[in-house]
């Protein structure tokens, strides 16, 4: 918790000392940031790569998702004006401060009879999931929690949106791992029920990076989750990623917001690999070459050369959306059936088979999606399905 307080508090500050403080810790008796030695030569491993973090880290992404939050203003805004919005930072604070509390088991509440059930706990259970219970807590007895209770309604509706079941993964849409039916469904209703504005989904996103950010407490030695134990290019695919989901809603389908995704995605990719694809496989081609996670030209070279049975599979299975009378703009697979697979642990096997010899990896995994597919025949009553194929033991061969 202290981890995420002082992970938030750079952030606020990152147009002064934020990113400084962030990657290089603090200074115990100044409390301002521990810089580097100014030569270079007497750079340790650890401090090379935390100046590399600092100067390469996309601080000014981290920026724009505290504004989006509504928690800072932008700069023409700010201009004359204090500079962060102080309802909305008071509400990620109180956030912060008891998020995790109900990891305490004697803190844990029972749902109460007159309640009937709580997320799939029935009257008379105590609520053993730490989210699922705050989110209890704050829905039916906020008045236990003071700094929630005192909070204006819009920002305790922000509160409570970070506690609702989403069932987002990050990692799933930063390596184009899932379909954007089993990613981005419930999200999406959650969104449509009422219960979030973009400024909530930004908010809860802020609550998620500053969590994960704080996961090492190690405040006088910056946020040496993200600077040492984190790849920095996933770090900024995360980060850039946001402003793209928080468009979820009425105005974008989940297939369009992974489309989007997709296309930010290749079009973002170093060296550059020319126009976005379209057509046939223009689907399969974009996830692959993320999933991977590098060695790009060599896969998509692979995927060129596979036979056609194989090539086919993969084209249609990744092209499937999970999610009932949508498709791509860019692919042609547009007959609407399903069930649609996430291959659990399918980037890993491509990031570590992919490297040693990247059409066996397509071909081994064109297979997996075809015995998945003799398992779950195509039906058309299954286009909002997602099903969940493990492939633990090849991952980790």
């Amino acid at each position: 918790t202290m981890g995420a307080f002082f992970s938030f508090f750079w952030l606020m500050r990152l147009g002064l000392d934020g990113s400084d403080c962030f990657s290089f810790g603090l200074d115990e008796t100044s409390w301002g940031p521990r810089m580097p030695p100014s030569d270079p030569s007497l750079h340790s491993d650890e401090i090379k790569r935390r100046v590399a973090f600092q100067q390469n880290a996309n601080f000014s992404a981290m920026q724009k998702l505290l504004e989006d939050a509504g928690i800072l203003k932008s700069r023409v805004l700010a201009a004359s004006d204090s500079h962060h919005d102080p309802e909305r930072t008071l509400a990620m604070l109180s956030l912060t401060a008891y998020h995790d509390i109900m990891k305490v088991t004697a803190l844990l509440p029972t749902v109460q009879e007159h309640h009937g059930s709580w997320c799939g706990f029935k009257a008379g259970e105590v609520i053993d999931d730490h989210d699922a219970a705050l989110g209890y807590i704050l829905e039916k007895f906020p008045d236990i929690l003071p700094s929630f209770h005192g909070l204006p309604s819009a920002a305790q509706r922000s509160v409570r949106f970070t506690q609702c079941k989403m069932e987002y993964n990050m990692g799933w849409l930063v390596q184009a791992e899932a379909p954007p039916g089993a990613l981005l469904q419930t999200l999406r209703r959650v969104v449509l029920s009422g219960n979030a504005s973009h400024q909530d989904i930004a908010f809860y996103f802020v609550h998620w990076f500053t969590d994960l950010a704080g996961a090492v407490p190690t405040p006088l030695f910056g946020s040496e989750k993200f600077v040492l134990g984190f790849p920095l290019k996933v770090l900024t695919s995360f980060v850039q990623s946001f402003s793209i989901v928080k468009d979820l809603g009425s105005s974008q389908s989940e297939t369009q917001v992974y489309e989007n995704y997709l296309r930010w995605r290749w079009e973002t990719h170093k060296p550059p690999l020319g126009e976005v694809p379209h057509g046939p496989g223009a689907v399969a081609r974009i996830r692959l070459i993320v999933m991977a996670q590098g060695n790009s030209k060599l896969l998509l070279e692979a995927f060129q050369r596979l036979p056609d049975y194989d090539k086919v599979v993969l084209s249609e299975e990744l092209a499937r959306t999970g999610c009932e009378g949508q498709s791509y703009e860019i692919d042609t697979l547009k007959d609407g059936r399903g069930p649609a697979f996430l291959i659990y642990y399918g980037p890993a096997f491509l990031q570590k088979a992919g490297l040693l010899d990247p059409r066996g990896a397509l071909s081994v995994l064109a297979e997996i999606y075809r015995q998945a597919r003799a398992m779950w025949p195509l039906r058309g009553n299954g286009a909002g399905v997602n099903v969940i194929v493990r492939i633990d033991a090849l991952k980790a061969e």
